[in-house]
């Protein structure tokens, strides 16, 4: 008794695949892999045209001289009404960098929204932020020295801190 549970299969073998069950298969599988890369197209022409729309609309807001930086280099300075001047590149974090005097960084700060977005909003972001809520900005953002020496921050920005920022911005208004 043993033996048969021993070497008896554990499965029962399928019966073979016929031509017609094979090709429904096969055309099956070549209609899903189409399927896929049709979703994939889609998918990543809507993220074009996102990119696209997000990169018209910071350029519009760029003044005619951070426009003209960008068209040379990619990257932008803003002013914040604190005299701080930042230079903001391309990317979605740690892209903005505190400049001193002489034009040369002295921190490099990493903030950036939770959510996925274009990279050009989230520059705008930045841009927005260091020119109305600086504060808030470098309260949030990670920031690096230099030297390499790591000052606080969360880095990702929240909800909660545009409302901070926007109610100290209405107290020192009124």
């Amino acid at each position: 008794m043993w033996n048969t549970w021993v070497t008896a299969p554990v499965h029962p073998r399928a019966p073979a695949e016929t031509d017609a069950q094979r090709a429904l298969r096969e055309s099956a599988a070549r209609e899903a892999a189409a399927a896929r890369q049709r979703e994939a197209e889609a998918r990543a022409r809507i993220q074009r045209e996102a990119d696209d729309r997000a990169k018209r609309l910071l350029v519009r807001l760029l003044s005619a001289s951070q426009r003209h930086e960008m068209e040379q280099g990619g990257s932008f300075t803003v002013t914040a009404p604190s005299g701080n001047r930042y230079r903001i590149d391309p990317g979605r974090a740690g892209n903005v960098y505190r400049l001193g005097v002489d034009g040369v960084w002295i921190e490099k700060l990493c903030i950036h929204q939770e959510a996925m977005v274009p990279v050009w909003d989230t520059m705008l972001m930045q841009k927005l932020l260091i020119e109305t809520a600086e504060g808030a900005f470098r309260s949030v953002a990670n920031i690096t020295e230099r030297s390499g020496h790591v000052v606080g921050g969360r880095g990702r920005l929240d909800a909660q801190v545009l409302d901070l920022a926007e109610a100290r911005r209405q107290r020192e208004a009124a």
